[in-house]
């Protein structure tokens, strides 16, 4: 008898048991992405899971063990499944209006307002700027207004608009957000942005077209009220803020599309204590690309990207650094994987990489001329601070499928999901480093411990 029970009953099941929270809004979400058929032919078992959702996120004493997911241990991409946006588009569908706050969902700040801050403080060399900026930072007074407070009590003159081209530079659009925007725009749904913010309108509105967010009422906290809700039962709310947004729109009656935003869920996995501020657009960045609710990344792809890409990355980015106009040679073949991050990270030098292919008992190193008759070598292993009997795996994936004389050959399919991983990776620090012009050296010894965390499951794909 309790086998099969109505799609309403379902329903109603699933809201009561899913809105008391942010946490257990989305980890709901995901236990009903995970178990469709269950939902609806086993609907008590199911409900029985929402609840322990519910008990864990509730009580303070087991908050802690609602997200378990460990770097390398998880399937990550499975765990935070998310529904295809398409899917979600079609719930949205079902009303008149979207109301959105954008920043936080559809646009991901990678830097925090005190951040920010301090780089004003350091560039302006205004003592005293960060701490007076963080004290006056209200979103419902206009930025104009709370400058001339700072410059009256500093005795300075910083001008505001060099805090909105820092802003803008740290703003990254979140395409899974502003795809589901773009669909319910595009079918005639009325979408209006109400933003928490200080910025002046003209300023958020150019940000957002550049984004390819076009909202047809622009509303912001410090010149707007709140939009008029006329019609609650058909709005829907499209927000990463569950309890400073969303919740009191659900209390009025409307529909909610809670995505929270992927360096959140990045932050809550644990993984190994990574340094400043690498540690940030790694959750920034990682974030975005597994959690973008595109499709859902294999398990190779999901290590190679978070565990194994920062090593290659972080050791092609300081040896260029290191290089700079000078002719890096590098021991490699031209085609294999640190070759084409490398030159990924040189388009612009004003010499191209020289590569020589390794012999049968070198592994891939770095040369580069540091004087007239003196030649500097760095390799991987002296980068990530990992004896070489040790990174038997990071030289084969290097080398590639074959891997030398009498080694066993890769998997092909795990092989190209891992270089596909390192190029994202690659492509995506490289895009944010352009955009933001952010001088960033990561660390061998943080791209050790995160290639340690995805080495066994790497190991594994691969058939070693």
């Amino acid at each position: 008898m309790l086998e099969k029970i109505s799609t309403d009953f379902v329903g109603k099941i699933y809201s009561a048991l899913t809105y008391g929270s942010g946490d257990i809004n989305f980890l709901c979400s995901c236990i009903r992405m995970q178990n469709h058929e269950e939902a609806t032919n086993k609907p008590v078992n199911f409900a029985i899971k929402l609840l322990k959702i519910n008990i864990m996120c509730r009580l303070p004493f087991l908050r802690g063990r609602a997200f378990s997911e460990t770097l390398g241990e998880s399937y990550l991409s499975e765990a935070f499944l998310r529904p295809p946006v398409v899917e979600l588009a079609t719930g949205v569908l079902d009303n008149r209006r979207i109301i959105t706050d954008i920043f936080g969902s559809a646009v991901v700040i990678m830097k925090s307002g005190a951040e920010l801050f301090s780089m004003l403080e350091k560039s302006s060399g205004v003592r005293g700027f960060a701490a007076l900026r963080a004290r006056l930072d209200d979103p419902t007074k206009p930025i104009e207004d709370i400058y001339k407070v700072i410059n009256d009590r500093l005795g300075c003159r910083v001008d505001f608009n060099d805090e909105l081209e820092l802003f803008k530079r740290y703003c990254i659009k979140n395409r899974y957000s502003v795809r589901l925007l773009d669909i319910a725009n595009g079918n005639g749904l009325r979408l209006t942005a109400y933003i928490r913010t200080s910025y002046p309108k003209d300023f958020i509105s150019g940000l957002l077209s550049g984004f390819g967010i076009f909202p047809d009422e622009l509303l912001t906290t410090a010149y707007d009220a709140p939009p008029v809700l006329d019609e609650p039962d058909y709005t829907g709310i499209v927000s990463g803020n569950f309890k400073r947004f969303m919740k009191g729109y659900i209390k009025r009656g409307c529909q909610p599309f809670y995505y929270p935003e992927p360096r959140s869920l990045m932050e809550k996995v644990r993984k190994p204590r990574l340094s400043p501020p690498f540690a940030g657009i790694y959750d920034g960045l990682c974030g975005l690309r597994i959690f973008s609710g595109a499709k859902q990344q294999s398990l190779e792809y999901e290590l190679a990207y978070l565990c194994l890409a920062p090593a290659i990355f972080g050791f092609a980015l300081s040896t260029s650094r290191a290089a700079g106009e000078r002719m890096v040679i590098c021991v490699c073949g031209e085609y294999s994987l640190f070759a084409e991050v490398l030159k990924r990270l040189l388009p612009d030098a004003s010499f191209d990489p020289s590569f020589i292919p390794s012999s049968a008992g070198a592994d891939d190193f770095v040369i580069y001329p540091c004087g007239r008759n003196d030649l500097a070598h760095a390799d991987i292993c002296s980068y990530l601070g990992l004896a070489p009997e040790n990174a038997e795996m990071l030289f084969r994936i290097l080398r590639g499928a074959g891997g030398g004389a009498g080694a066993k050959a890769l998997s092909i399919s795990a092989l190209k999901e891992i270089y596909s991983a390192v190029f994202d990776f690659a492509d995506d620090f490289i895009s944010y480093l352009g955009q933001s012009g952010e001088d960033l050296n990561i660390d061998g010894s943080d791209c050790l411990a995160l290639y340690r965390c995805g080495e066994s499951g790497l190991k594994k794909a691969l058939g070693l």
